[in-house]
């Protein structure tokens, strides 16, 4: 039997900051829960990671989008528990479009595009961004959204072992859902286990 671990922030509850299942890496009061929704509502980077300790290098996080806008907002992948980020890869999001990338701090310094695609993020997609011996894809209401990118130096954290999400920019996007777990669930395009449940399919 194929196992997945996985955790999910339903952001079903009051509005305010995240709470104890979040380490937040630039403030201590954003993101935010809003409305059911999880977003930023100052001007800034504010990354945070899902505090669940994924079991290695594969690992997966998806969430559903409630409002976007042309400003960049991001999942990302092997966050290194630490006050430094280290060489982290993240998925861009936007009406843009999305790309695969890595940056070298919490603060997006060192970004640099890695595998991007035109078609925009529309609202209600569900965003899937996970890593399989050292490559990473990205989907869409569960097909495959551009090329995958090998990280075949490799150049991304090998050790971390967190998931999360960057807002920025005061409301522009807004996540709904947010679940990580060890790896992409098969035939599920999100997961629907409640924060602290893990599942075997």
């Amino acid at each position: 039997m194929l196992q997945w671990r996985r955790w999910t922030d339903e952001a079903d509850r009051s509005d305010g900051v995240l709470g104890s299942d979040w380490v937040y890496k630039n403030g201590a009061v954003n993101p935010r829960i809003a409305s059911g929704t999880i977003n930023a509502n100052a001007s800034g980077v504010f990354p945070a990671e899902y505090k669940r300790l994924l079991a290695s290098a594969d690992q997966y996080v998806a969430t559903t989008i409630e409002q976007i806008s042309s400003t960049s907002n991001f999942l990302f992948l092997r966050g290194s528990g630490t006050a430094t980020s280290g060489t982290f890869p993240l998925l861009t999001i936007s009406t843009a479009g999305s790309e695969i990338a890595t940056a070298t701090s919490w603060a997006l310094a060192g970004y640099t595009a890695r595998a991007s695609q035109a078609t925009a993020i529309a609202l209600f997609d569900v965003i899937e961004f996970f890593v399989v011996s050292n490559v990473y894809y990205q989907f869409v209401n569960g097909v495959q959204r551009g090329s995958s990118w090998p990280d075949t130096t490799p150049i991304a954290n090998q050790t971390g072992r967190y998931a999360g999400l960057i807002a920025q920019n005061n409301n522009t996007t807004r996540f709904g859902r947010l679940t990580v777990g060890d790896l992409r669930p098969s035939k599920l395009a999100i997961p629907t286990q409640s924060v602290n449940r893990s599942g075997s399919y």
